[in-house]
């Protein structure tokens, strides 16, 4: 994926049905914090790709279904999202 700077447009109210992402796995306390982070990888990374391919993005980060994996890359840039997931799931 390549590098992209994140829109300063206000952001799209996030459900994780409307974009087919499942549930984490994971502490009540935990799925709620990594859902926060999961949501932020999702805005920004849909933002960094072509119109259209979107749902794509989000397919790969479907991969990564325990919350514990989204806190512990929680300080994962941006554009690396996607290659990071691809890379440990092989996607």
């Amino acid at each position: 994926m390549m590098p992209c700077s994140p829109s300063n447009a206000k952001l799209p109210l996030y459900k994780t049905a409307e974009w087919r992402l499942p549930t984490l796995a994971g502490t009540s306390a935990q799925v709620a914090y990594a859902e926060a982070i999961r949501h932020r990888a999702a805005l920004e990374t849909t933002r960094c790709v072509p119109q259209g391919r979107e749902q794509a993005v989000l397919d790969v980060l479907s991969l990564a279904t325990e919350a514990k994996w989204w806190i512990d890359n929680k300080e994962t840039n941006y554009s690396e999202w996607v290659n990071i997931i691809r890379a440990k799931f092989g996607a």
